[in-house]
């Protein structure tokens, strides 16, 4: 998944910015997933909040057909 890189990308920028704050990371649906990768990657997050990640590509695709 190209997009968690994304993430990780907008919490380096962040960092840079402030190197002490927190950061939190909001995804819905395919973001939610996004961040999910990209928490799997780090440790930056001090939290996440994720609303209707899909289990699977395959799942995504069943709903949209």
């Amino acid at each position: 998944m190209a997009s968690h890189k994304d993430v990780l990308a907008a919490a380096r920028y962040a960092r840079l910015r402030d190197a002490a704050a927190p950061i939190t990371v909001l995804g819905v649906s395919y973001g939610a997933v996004a961040t999910l990768f990209a928490a799997a990657e780090t440790r930056e997050f001090s939290a996440l909040i994720l609303d209707g990640a899909f289990p699977t590509g395959g799942t995504v695709y069943r709903r949209i057909l």
